[in-house]
């Protein structure tokens, strides 16, 4: 298993809806799916620009490259990267 990690913009939304209200990976869905706020305040406020959020999804290994490649072309999208799970 592979973890990708997307990192998301979420200046100017509220909650995770930068991320629920992107496109995703359908192909084959992710074992696991985590999204993370990095913000210091209520997340029910409006994000101010500059604040982003991470997803964490778990697939198998031959499948995380495609799934790099389908987020970058996301808009929102700063980074998304592939890293080797952790026993």
């Amino acid at each position: 298993m592979k973890l990708v990690r997307v990192k998301v913009d979420i200046g100017g939304t509220r909650r995770d809806d930068a991320w629920t209200g992107m496109r995703h990976f359908e192909e084959v869905e992710p074992r696991e799916a985590v999204f993370r706020l990095f913000c210091g305040h209520n997340p029910d406020e409006l994000h101010p620009e500059g604040e982003w959020g991470e997803a964490t999804l778990k697939f198998e290994d031959f499948i995380a490259e495609y799934a790099v490649a389908f987020y970058l072309k996301q808009r929102g999208v700063i980074d998304a990267d592939v890293e080797a799970e952790s026993e």
